[in-house]
């Protein structure tokens, strides 16, 4: 869905507070607008099964990416912590010395 531009048609539209508090967590919890949030949920409902489980399966994909994006940034930060942790402890260990004529 492209985003609206400001000179794109506008409706005034009432809502009931509740639909208004449902709209607001939805948009919330997707990371959209209230105004993208409402024009997604409009334009689904015009999609058939199909385009709208096609349009999951895309939205789990990018979700995913992301997750495994996170995921190998921890890994990393921990790979490197623990490289950094083993060079500290061999660094303050100390050799023994070697004692004349051996």
């Amino acid at each position: 869905m492209a985003a609206p531009k400001q000179t794109d048609p506008q409706f005034k539209l009432r809502l009931t507070p509740e639909v208004k508090a449902n709209i607001e967590r939805a948009a919330n919890k997707s990371g959209r607008s209230m105004n993208a949030e409402i024009l997604w949920r409009l334009e689904r409902s015009f999609m058939t099964e199909e385009q709208i489980a096609e349009e999951e399966i895309v939205e789990m994909n990018r979700e995913t990416r992301q997750r495994l994006a996170r995921i190998e940034e921890k890994l990393e930060q921990f790979e490197f912590d623990q490289i950094f942790e083993r060079i500290a402890r061999e660094a303050t260990i100390k050799r023994p010395t070697r004692k004349a004529g051996e």
